[in-house]
Order: structure tokens, then C-alpha cells, then sequence
């Protein structure tokens, strides 16, 4: 079975501290202050915002087309998203309007306001009132004002109904102290779904002033979802729905067991519905299985039954919760789309543990518009301290890559985005992220990613640099910055075409239901026999319900040397080597991920000879041309960003002094030649600027010379190739500037 690659891990993990050691080994690493001044942006040539098309929703609503998203005119509409959270959805009106003006110019043009229930400082709830169901107007103007700054520059609004919210006592739910934020309850108690119908109704309807329109009028809202990682399924399997009487250390914990009464609920409706749905011959089956007593109830299952249990009461149970579960969704759809009138595309949840099987939790989802998914690279295990696991990096495992787990989540004939994904700071190997689930996303024809999350942005303090804790926040980290921006022309422009060939896994009711408990360690995270893994990675992967089960897949890659894409624009090469490096190659955009160094691989356009041993190198045109014929091109070399006196525990594992502002990085260093089309271009024909952190040209220009100055061996491959060295001045990227002959 090709999951035995997973034995990979193992040994990465071996190696990763040594790995880790290489990259940052005495003489290889130094430290350069790189802040960004929020103030000081005009002029920026990595303004991204003329992808955009402002205002927002000018022309109408974004829409389906068949399995794409499309503008009103039929246009490709793909999202090139970011996640808004907490109080930071709440800003003033001075800052709304910076904030607003930032994300444009990063080419950002969908935020997801994320958390906006919560009980923080910062709340469209006023829990003053002793109640969760009172909208509070002051913070609501702050995002009203917000919305409206976005929308004024083309950035859309993507609004989460149901995160974080807390209840109380003056809901009127019984044990509203000791449920948290309700996963899992949210969906069949009928006095909690009552009050998320009212909250969807008060926050949907409001008028925001500053539009003059209903949210649920407002074509620049392009999106709703109703609750945000929460499934029975998952709850059932996580033993959330047990129950529990003792209530110690359970008190408002999200995961722990739901109290004994609601779960009791929960025991009837499952009685009545295999009443209702099973024949007598069946139930006495189930009775005699479980040694019912006279009153003849079915007690539902524990996670440590599911292995042990009859097809018959494992199956009846998922197909009860799923069923319970569908109820809530149509239900909910209903309220928005026939009570309110809300015009935009829905969301249901999203699908976000690869631990456990995707499809009993995405199927009930396939009633909306779009699926999605989430996914982190070695999200930080949360505790004191914070622990950060394996410290590799994602060029090293493919297979186990976050952008492999996300592909077990699109359905085919629906459009997919993910709507949380990130490499959390402080790992060493951040700048990896972006540009692979932004190269691979195109391969697999998504429609949208939101990069979770933007953070403090212009209200950051510079003297504390990347604030501790905040492990994903985008806008005070350059490296993630600058891969934002520099990556948006190939999105927008789709610049990485879509696989050839489409693997499509498809399965019965009965097999779906199955995979809910196969052995999680062997097919996780497609739960699907004999998938292999390396699929997504050269094929557009998808899956669907139908009238038969699927069982011949491509054969696995047996050796990781070389993972080609079937369009040949992408290459995951050198894992076997521990030295994973991934490139691109399209006219317009190309790059180099990973352990670049000395690995022997190019582009045709893009060629090295590095001293930095990890990095992200990416060449984009900015004047939509091939890359060959370009007269505007865009470098973005990253490495690594991070503190002032930043440092690590001895084991990589914990982080023993955050450190403080100012952020500084580690500039990527070496020679960078220019070849296909440049061949022959005189050397005062090319001018390369570096840039600052906000985009600007610094006022000098880097040597551009044809004569290389490298060793013997790579004369006869680089002389008469134009070239120039990069990493002094210290910048993340740099502007390429070439007269053509007319």
C-alpha cells in the first residue's frame, strides 16, 4: 500500500533538527533589520489592487458557473483572500480606511471577517446585556465602516455567522456555562439553532449606513457561512456527543463532552429515528447486538465501539447524525435564502481534520455553493509552552504536505476554495508555504484561498516586531508580505494551467460511510484504498456519490527523486535526497522553492548560484507578458523573517525568548541569471532595483554584468547570460526593468 510511504515522516523527523542546524549554520546566517512603514507606501510598484475591480460588486453578484466561480459577465472569478479576526474586524475609521487601502494593494480581493461573535473586547455581539442576542451598534459601525472602505476598492466581504459565540444567561439554554461555544450542539438543539436564526436575521438585515445597503442586498458581500469547522461527525468521533454528568474541568471547554442533558436529546431523536427508519427485523437485530433492555433503546456509540460494531449500527448511526445534521443546514438555508432574501453564495462549514474520513462531513455540505477546506503546515500544538512539533519543512514531505491533505476535500462539479491555510512563525521554513499551495491550487483549477490571518497590520507595535503568539499573522511578517503580493499576478491570471487528467474518486452511500472507520494512521487523509498520495501533486483529484466505487487510481511515485505535474509545469524534486525543491515554470511566472542551493535545478528563465540554502525565488512579469519578451519583471527572493533576539529552546521544540521589534530577515545571497530571452541583451539594457519592504524603489540599482564570475564549470553554462548578485542591500525583492529592442 503506497500510505507505507508515510514511513518518510519518521526519518524526516530524525533529521529535522539537523536540517534546521544546516540551514542556519555559523557563516551562512545573518540578520538584517526589515521593517515596514505603513506610512510610507506611495509609489509602491508592487501595488497589486489593479487586479481588482472597484467598487466591488459594481455589476452584481458572484456567482456559479458550472464548477468555477464567475463574475456577472461570466468571467473567472478566483479569490485571492484574506482572513480578518476578532477585534481586528473592528477597527476606527482612520484605521479602517489604511487597513482597507493595504489589503487592495497586496491584490487582495476578498476578506473573511472571521470571529465576529466572539466575546473579546471586540464584538458585533453586545454580551453586556447578559445575552448573546443583542447586535452591539458601536462595534457594528466599525464594521460597517470597514465594508464599506473595502468595497469602495474592489475588496469583496465574506461574513462568518457562527464561530466563537458565548452564551448566556439570559438565552434561556440550559447549561450554557459548561457547553463553550456549543461544536456539534449547534446543529441539533433547537433553542441554539433558534438563536442563530435570529442572529442571522438581525446582522444580514441591518442597513449598513455607509453603503446604504442590507448585507443581504449588498452584491460586494460575496459570501456567508454558517458555522465554522463543526460536523456531528467529527463531534460523534471525537466522543463530544458521550455526554458527561461530571462537569469538573469541563466548564466551558469546546471539546470536552457535551452535559448529560443535552446529550440525552440527542438519545431519543436517534431512538425515534431508527423507528422510523428501520425495518422490525433490523431493530430486533440491533437489540440483540447491544443486550437491549425491555424498554428495547438503542444506546448510541462510543469512539472506542466504532471498530467492534455491526455495518448495521455503525451505519445507522452516521446516517441518523448526517440526516440530523442536513436537517440543520436546509433549515438554514431556508432562513437565508427564502425568509431574508440573501442574493450571495453560502457556505456551509468546512472540512478541516485529514485525521478523520472527509465525506460524511463534506456530503451535507454539497447543498451550497462552495466547498471548502483547511489546513496548516505543523499548526503549533496549543499548551504552556506552545509546542511546535517537527520543525522540517513541507519541501521534504509532499506526501504528507498540506497541500496534499487539502486535495481530499474538493467534490467534482463544485467549485473549492480553503479558507484557512498557513506555515505558522516562528518554523524557519515559512517561505515555502505560499508559493506551493498557490502553484498547486492552480493545478488542481481552485477557486479561491484565504490566507489566514492579517493581523495587526498598521497598529502593530514596532518595537515588539511579530507579536508572540500570533503565529499566523501575515501583515507583520515581510517574507509572507512579500510572497502575497509577488504571487497575486500568477492567481489572477492563472498563469499555472489546470492538470490535464482529473482523478475522480468515486463511491456508494455504503463505502462512504465505511471510510468513517478506516484506520486513520493507513488512509488518512483521502480515505480512500490504494489513492496514492502523490496523486494531487500531478493530477487535478476530486470526488463524488454515485452508483459505483472507483478502485484503480495512478500507480504511486516508488521513488521520491522527481513528482511531475501532468502539465510538466511543476516539478517536486529531491526529497530523496532530504533537499526538496519545487519549480515552476510558466511563460510568465517562474520559481524555485525549497533547498535551492546546489541543487542543480532551474528554470529556463530563472538560474542561480546561491549561498543561502533555503529560499523562495519567484520571477513574475508585471506587464502581462511572457517572461522572455517582458520589459517589467518582479523578483521576490525570501528566506526567513523573524525577531530581534529571537531565539529557540536546544530541541527546536518550544520558543525560548520571543524576542522584540525591530523585525529583521535573512537575505537571500547569490548570483541570479537571467537566460531564455535574455540571451544577447546588452547588460545596460537590464536595471535591477531593490526594493523596500512597502515595494518602493530604494534609489540604487545592482551591477548587471555578462560575464560571469562563478567558476570554470559554470562559464560555458552561464557566460553571456546576464547576471547580477542579490542580498546586499538586504530586501525581499527587486524590480527587473528591460529595454527590448522595438
Amino acid at each position: 500500500m503506497n500510505y507505507a510511504l508515510r514511513s518518510l515522516a519518521s526519518a524526516l523527523f530524525a533529521t529535522s533538527v539537523a536540517l534546521f542546524l544546516a540551514v542556519t549554520a555559523s557563516g551562512e546566517e545573518s540578520f538584517v533589520e526589515y521593517q515596514y512603514d505603513w506610512n510610507n507606501t506611495a509609489g509602491s510598484v508592487t501595488d497589486m489592487s489593479h487586479y481588482l475591480d472597484a467598487p466591488a460588486g459594481k455589476n452584481g453578484f458572484i456567482r456559479v458557473d458550472g464548477d468555477d466561480l464567475a463574475t456577472p459577465d461570466g468571467s473567472r472569478f478566483r479569490i485571492w483572500g484574506m482572513n480578518v479576526g476578532g477585534n481586528e474586524c473592528f477597527p476606527s475609521h482612520e484605521d479602517a480606511a489604511g487597513f482597507a487601502g493595504d489589503l487592495a494593494r497586496m491584490g487582495v480581493n476578498v476578506v473573511r471577517f472571521h470571529h465576529l461573535d466572539s466575546k473579546r473586547e471586540k464584538s458585533t455581539i453586545d454580551y453586556s446585556k447578559g445575552d448573546s442576542r443583542h447586535l452591539d451598534l458601536n462595534d457594528l459601525d466599525k464594521l460597517d465602516f470597514y465594508i464599506a472602505e473595502l468595497k469602495k476598492r474592489g475588496v469583496y466581504t465574506n461574513l462568518n455567522l457562527n464561530v466563537s459565540r458565548r452564551f448566556m444567561p439570559g438565552d434561556d439554554v440550559p447549561g450554557w456555562n459548561e457547553i463553550g461555544i456549543a461544536k456539534g450542539a449547534t446543529l441539533y438543539d433547537d433553542r441554539l439553532i433558534e438563536l442563530q436564526m435570529e442572529y442571522a436575521r438581525n446582522l444580514l438585515t441591518h442597513e449598513n449606513p455607509y453603503t446604504g445597503m442590507r448585507y443581504c442586498d449588498d452584491p460586494a458581500v460575496a459570501v456567508v457561512e454558517l458555522v465554522n469547522e463543526n460536523s456531528m461527525f467529527e463531534s460523534w468521533w471525537q466522543g463530544r456527543l458521550s455526554g458527561s454528568s461530571d462537569r469538573a474541568g469541563f466548564m466551558g471547554d469546546t471539546w470536552a463532552p457535551l452535559p448529560k442533558a443535552m446529550t440525552d436529546v440527542l438519545d431519543n431523536k436517534y431512538n425515534k429515528w431508527l423507528k422510523d427508519n428501520l425495518k422490525q427485523e433490523q431493530l430486533a437485530e440491533l437489540q440483540i447486538e447491544v443486550d437491549a433492555a425491555l424498554d428495547g433503546r438503542i444506546p448510541r456509540l462510543e469512539p472506542s465501539e466504532f471498530a467492534a460494531a455491526s455495518k448495521l449500527r455503525f451505519h445507522s448511526e452516521l446516517k441518523f447524525l448526517m440526516e440530523l445534521e442536513a436537517e440543520y443546514f436546509e433549515r438554514m438555508r431556508k432562513l437565508l435564502r427564502d425568509e431574508i432574501g440573501l442574493k450571495c453564495l453560502i457556505v456551509g462549514s468546512a472540512d478541516h481534520n485529514d485525521w478523520i474520513s472527509p465525506f460524511p462531513i463534506v456530503k451535507n455540505l454539497l447543498m451550497f455553493d462552495i466547498v471548502d477546506g483547511h489546513g496548516y503546515w505543523h499548526h503549533p500544538q496549543l499548551g504552556t509552552p506552545t509546542w511546535f512539533g517537527m520543525h522540517y519543512p513541507m519541501v521534504n514531505d509532499p506526501l504528507d504536505s498540506s497541500f496534499v491533505q487539502f486535495s481530499r476535500t474538493p467534490v467534482h462539479g463544485k467549485p473549492f476554495v480553503s479558507s484557512e491555510t498557513n506555515e505558522p512563525f516562528p518554523h524557519r521554513f515559512t517561505a515555502e508555504n505560499f508559493p506551493i499551495v498557490a502553484a498547486y491550487g492552480l493545478l488542481n483549477d481552485w477557486d479561491g484561498i484565504y490566507w489566514f490571518a492579517w493581523g495587526d497590520g498598521r497598529e502593530a507595535k514596532p518595537e515588539e516586531g511579530l507579536p508572540t503568539n500570533r503565529w499566523f499573522d501575515v501583515a507583520n511578517d515581510p517574507v509572507k508580505m512579500t510572497n502575497l503580493a509577488a504571487l497575486a499576478p500568477m492567481w489572477y491570471r492563472g498563469d499555472v494551467r489546470e492538470a490535464e487528467t482529473e482523478i475522480v474518486r468515486e463511491m456508494t452511500d455504503e463505502v462512504m460511510l465505511e471510510s468513517a472507520r478506516l484506520d486513520r494512521k493507513n488512509f488518512r487523509p483521502f480515505f480512500t484504498p490504494d489513492f496514492a498520495l502523490s496523486t494531487p501533486l500531478r493530477h487535478r483529484v476530486s470526488w463524488k456519490v454515485g452508483d459505483k466505487t472507483a478502485t484503480e487510481f495512478p500507480a504511486a511515485i516508488p521513488v521520491l527523486d522527481h513528482i511531475p505535474s501532468d502539465t510538466g509545469e511543476l516539478n517536486w524534486d529531491n526529497v530523496d535526497k532530504r533537499a526538496g525543491i519545487v519549480s515552476i515554470n510558466t511563460p510568465k511566472t517562474q520559481g524555485l522553492v525549497g533547498f535551492v542551493k546546489g541543487s542543480g535545478i532551474d528554470t529556463p528563465v530563472l538560474k542561480h548560484e546561491l549561498e543561502t540554502p533555503f529560499c523562495s525565488l519567484i520571477l513574475t512579469s508585471l506587464d502581462g507578458k511572457r517572461l522572455s519578451k517582458s520589459s517589467r519583471i518582479l523578483l521576490a527572493a525570501c528566506d526567513w523573517a523573524t525577531n530581534t533576539d529571537f531565539e529557540w529552546s536546544v530541541d527546536k521544540n518550544v520558543v525560548k525568548n520571543w524576542g522584540k521589534g525591530p523585525t529583521v530577515i535573512t537575505p537571500v545571497k547569490g548570483r541570479i541569471y537571467l537566460a531564455d530571452g535574455f540571451a544577447g541583451v546588452s547588460e545596460n539594457a537590464i536595471q535591477v532595483t531593490p526594493l523596500t519592504p512597502e515595494g518602493r524603489e530604494g534609489g540604487t540599482t545592482l551591477k548587471v554584468t555578462l560575464k560571469d564570475p562563478q567558476s570554470p564549470s559554470s562559464a560555458k553554462r552561464r557566460e553571456g547570460l546576464p547576471s547580477f548578485e542579490i542580498g546586499d542591500p538586504a530586501t525581499t525583492w527587486y524590480l527587473i526593468e528591460v529595454k527590448r529592442p522595438e
